[in-house]
């Protein structure tokens, strides 16, 4: 019995502790920030009432990261967006 209690709450520790609501660009402040400036823009789209964009093509010649590939520049200028998108969402 006290080996399931002990079990039960090393786990409850655990899932604490992996769960914090993080975000995954900056601190929700700065994030709250950053989006209040965002909002003001005529361009602003608010992203739960849009398609989400797709990401690129990867590139197939390059197996690492490589500045002057326009495959890779497309895929980190998509992934940046999608990160400030998915914090908006949580926010």
């Amino acid at each position: 019995m006290d080996s399931s209690l002990s079990f039960q709450q090393s786990f409850v520790k655990y899932l604490e502790a992996s769960h914090q609501g993080e975000l995954y660009t900056d601190s929700v402040e700065q994030i709250k920030s950053y989006l209040s400036e965002q909002e003001i823009q005529d361009d602003y789209e608010i992203p739960t009432q849009i398609l989400p964009i797709a990401p690129p093509y990867q590139c197939i010649y390059h197996s690492t990261y490589v500045e002057k590939c326009s495959a890779h520049v497309a895929y980190k200028k998509w992934q940046d967006k999608y990160h400030i998108v998915t914090d908006d969402i949580l926010l």
